[in-house]
């Protein structure tokens, strides 16, 4: 993978579910300490700020991997399977973006063919 890759969070099972990482301080750690994938702060689902301006920059962060218009996440289930995810914030869940043909915009974004 190249470019910034930032944690969002961890997921329960293959359901999507977001939950607390504070249950995985290991697989944390192992990503921190990883030669192929780097993790340098903890999920930013998990992030509780205090102050306006934090909570202003969570906000946008989690709105621009949202539909209609984000960019999906990359989400790596426990049974070997990787998909495109939006963060849905009324159900605090990754849903696959294929559950929302709507969004679809993020497609003509998408890079493919050789980088010059």
């Amino acid at each position: 993978m190249v470019g910034d890759h930032d944690l969002f969070g961890f997921t329960k099972d293959d359901s999507g579910t977001l939950i607390h990482d504070a249950t995985f301080p290991h697989v944390q750690k192992a990503l921190q300490e990883s030669l192929e994938f780097q993790a340098q702060h903890g999920g930013i689902w998990n992030w509780r700020p205090s102050e306006p301006f934090h909570q202003e920059i969570k906000r946008k962060i989690m709105g621009a991997h949202s539909p209609p218009n984000g960019d999906p996440l990359l989400h790596f289930l426990p049974s070997g399977v990787l998909r495109a995810a939006f963060y849905i914030p009324a159900t605090e869940r990754l849903d696959s973006v294929w559950e929302h043909p709507g969004a679809a915009t993020w497609r003509t974004q998408t890079f493919s063919g050789k980088k010059t």
